[in-house]
């Protein structure tokens, strides 16, 4: 069976800053970084998805009328130097009630946040 390919950026073109997004998203992005900061003290966190990749989906951006799809989220990859369940789903929970109190453009909740360690 041949290789798999992968369809993804050279490393050389790996994004390393939010200078790409809007200034909103990077606001948003800041405030989801501290709350992760002050909940699981990360060793790492990366941004991927369409967010990272700049091709993020808003509401506005897809038919009123649709069968399917949905609006961009934040897929966060959080990498901590000790796990526990608990601070996974806490995590989750603050970042889903952050977003959702401070109105975000996109959402981040348990399902976009993924920790490794």
């Amino acid at each position: 069976m041949p290789p798999l390919e992968h369809h993804r950026l050279d490393h050389k073109d790996m994004r390393t800053s939010l200078s790409h997004l809007p200034a909103e998203k990077q606001q948003e992005l800041e405030q989801i970084a501290d709350l992760i900061d002050k909940t699981v003290q990360p060793e790492l966190v990366i941004l991927y998805g369409s967010y990272a990749r700049g091709d993020y989906k808003e509401e506005k951006d897809l038919a009123p009328q649709r069968w399917s799809g949905h609006a961009s989220d934040y897929d966060i990859l959080v990498a901590v130097s000790d796990r526990t369940t608990e601070s996974d789903a806490e995590l989750g929970r603050q970042l889903y009630e952050l977003c959702n109190a401070h109105n975000f453009s996109a959402s981040s909740g348990p399902s976009s946040i993924a920790l490794v360690t």
